[in-house]
């Protein structure tokens, strides 16, 4: 929900001098407007946020007949060269459309392109037209740079596919890595992936703390998230026993 209008907000063309987070903590236990719970714990609004204002972002905004048109944002001092990247899935992790365009980012700047540029010709994705049966569920952006790193990324998805609740294919392992179960707090690292795209993927743990919870992960697509046990265990490393990975949009449940 906050993706959207973030996305109008930042837009290159928008007169938006910023927003305002009316809560940043819950006073009391229950559906507060805060992005901490009354324990001071992230909310999912704080995961969505965090990932609204990262430095180089970008984010689709939603033209109607005019279809989609991709934004970003460079406020970092670094000249950027990436590939702008798009590409759109139906069926669940079926390719019906993909282009990418070079493009030099100036530090301090915004820029925007539009899907038909990127596609080489005009493809109703956001279903403005409703010609017939939708042609993309899932849309997503990236701007990747020289070395395939991944500087930001965004997803436009039908609402049909979040009501689906179907098997995605999600998986998780705990990954081996020395370094952290080394470190004083006693993190782990997680690895999730998807076969079909996966909405709102988060953690059911307890006496951990997920690094970022509630994001999207297109077909294909893995995330390493770090969890980090609650003061209350204390500096020992221990076992993941117990912790549930889930999506919005499946019954999937995966117990590490």
């Amino acid at each position: 929900a906050l993706a959207h209008p973030s996305a109008q907000w930042r837009a290159s063309d928008s007169r938006c001098g910023g927003a305002l987070v009316w809560f940043l903590r819950d006073l009391w236990a229950g559906a507060g407007w805060g992005l901490l719970d009354e324990q001071g714990k992230p909310k999912a609004a704080f995961h969505a946020l965090s990932r609204q204002l990262q430095p180089i972002w970008v984010g689709w905004v939603d033209n109607g007949l005019n279809g989609l048109e991709l934004h970003w944002s460079n406020e970092s001092v670094d000249h950027l060269d990436v590939r702008v990247e798009v590409q759109a899935w139906r069926d669940g992790q079926q390719p019906v459309a993909r282009g990418s365009l070079p493009r030099k980012l100036a530090p301090r700047s915004r820029g925007r392109v539009s899907l038909a540029e990127l596609l080489g010709g005009f493809v109703d994705l956001n279903w403005a037209y409703r010609f017939g049966p939708e042609i993309a569920e899932l849309t997503q952006a990236r701007l990747v740079d020289n070395d395939g790193a991944v500087l930001a990324s965004a997803l436009n998805f039908a609402p049909s596919l979040l009501a689906r609740r179907a098997p995605v294919g999600l998986a998780a392992r705990d990954v081996a890595n020395p370094e952290a179960t080394h470190e004083a707090n006693g993190s782990r690292q997680v690895l999730v992936s998807t076969q079909s795209a996966a909405l709102g993927v988060h953690f059911e743990a307890s006496g951990w703390q997920a690094s970022d919870e509630y994001f999207h992960l297109a077909p294909g697509e893995e995330r390493r998230v770090e969890l980090v046990p609650s003061p209350t265990r204390g500096s020992r490393v221990a076992p993941l026993a117990g912790v549930a990975v889930t999506a919005l949009n499946t019954q999937e449940i995966l117990v590490l």
